[in-house]
């Protein structure tokens, strides 16, 4: 559903629209992101991707590409993360049950994405793949990194090329970074750039971890 901000705070609905149009079968875990630009909205569920156009002026929405990972990409699916780079250039796509991020090419003029890549785990040994829940990109759109849950308490740094693609670089686990978090859902790089904040599911709270903005 598409709602409009009024003044007083309150929304007003002006749009519905029914994913099963574009999309079948559609499957829940849905996640929303909207570029930079204000210009598209980005719908994931369990194992595919829905391209929105938006409009500006009304916040209306047209639907402009469907991408299906169980038939455009093989073993593409349970998506638990979708981000996008600060230049609006790569969407990231993280497709926990194959441990692979899928990358994207995004057109800036349409905001339709094509294929560009998958990193998966077992390649070239890169780590930090395993269990993916969430993944953040550096407000400098030179680094990106992988937030692992439960077993595997990772958080993997990968350097973004000037290509765009991704070269991993190190795996941090939980006893580099002090007492046990346990099982984790979520984190997020601070406006500022300078500290990283990662969210338990227990009673082990939140982690806060300084961030150097020169290397990671």
């Amino acid at each position: 559903m598409v709602f409009e901000g009024q003044t007083d705070g309150k929304l007003v609905l002006i749009d519905k629209i029914m994913i099963a149009d574009f999309y079948s079968p559609f499957w829940n875990e849905s996640i929303l992101l909207a570029s930079p630009d204000n210009q598209n909205l980005y719908f994931t569920d369990f194992m595919g991707v829905i391209v929105f156009k938006r409009d500006i002026a009304t916040g209306k929405l047209t639907h402009i590409q469907t991408i299906q990972g169980d038939s455009d990409f093989k073993m593409f699916y349970n998506i638990t993360a979708i981000k996008i780079s600060q230049d609006g250039a790569k969407i990231f796509v993280v497709s926990r049950s194959n441990d692979s991020i899928v990358l994207f090419d995004r057109d800036k003029t349409t905001g339709k994405i094509s294929f560009s890549g998958k990193i998966l785990n077992e390649q070239k040994k890169i780590r930090g793949l395993v269990d993916i829940v969430d993944i953040q990109i550096s407000k400098n759109d030179k680094f990106l990194y992988t937030l692992g849950e439960s077993g595997t308490n990772t958080i993997g740094l990968y350097k973004r090329l000037n290509t765009g693609k991704l070269e991993f670089d190190r795996n941090i686990t939980w006893y580099e970074l002090g007492p046990e978090i346990g099982a984790v859902k979520d984190f997020q790089l601070s406006p500022d750039n300078k500290s990283m904040y990662i969210s338990s599911t227990n009673m082990y709270g939140i982690r806060i971890m300084n961030r150097d903005n020169n290397y990671w």
